[in-house]
């Protein structure tokens, strides 16, 4: 079983495809429409999910509840990571959108970006962490507070260095001065 999206240029509707080979089995789209902020679409959009379809003879095998997963993932991620970092760096975000947003903090240009909106491969790395740095370990803790931690507040060298596990499931290194 192959799982995959598809992107049509103008970033509005998405679609999600299960393969058994080189058979479409199973199919859903998602389409993102831009409407008026209100309490009820805080960030101006929303999502209409089209067309479920499964291939009658691949029928009760659970891919469409295999799309609609992703499908509903996908729709929540860049929105859930935004929260996150928006928190974590006490400001809110420079530029929004639903594939690459970007916080800019004092000249660096932090970015989120979907990879699997665009349906690219996505590879995780064996010796580095993106590494953020405080300027005190009482802000460090803060910022520390609620997180799943995968490594704990810990003095090594001149810095406290701690790790945690962000919206996304990545690991982010934090540190501030001994």
């Amino acid at each position: 079983m192959i799982l995959s999206g598809l992107v049509k240029e103008n970033k509005d509707l998405f679609a999600y495809v299960i393969r058994e080979e080189k058979t479409i089995v199973s199919c859903a789209f998602l389409l993102v429409i831009e409407k008026p902020m209100s309490p009820a679409f805080i960030n101006g959009k929303t999502g209409t999910i089209l067309n479920v379809f499964t291939r009658e003879s691949y029928r009760r095998k659970g891919y469409a509840r295999k799309i609609m997963d992703v499908l509903l993932a996908e729709a929540k991620a860049m929105e859930r990571a935004i929260r996150f970092y928006e928190e974590l760096f006490d400001q809110p975000v420079t530029e929004k959108d639903d594939t690459y947003s970007v916080f800019d903090i004092n000249g660096f240009r932090f970015g989120l970006f979907a990879y699997q909106i665009m349906n690219e491969d996505h590879t995780f790395g064996s010796n580095c962490l993106p590494s953020i740095g405080f300027e005190n370990v009482d802000v460090l803790k803060a910022k520390l507070d609620g997180k799943e931690l995968c490594f704990p507040l810990t003095t090594i060298k001149e810095n406290w260095v701690a790790e945690f596990v962000d919206s996304e499931g990545n690991h982010i290194e934090v540190t501030a001065p001994v």
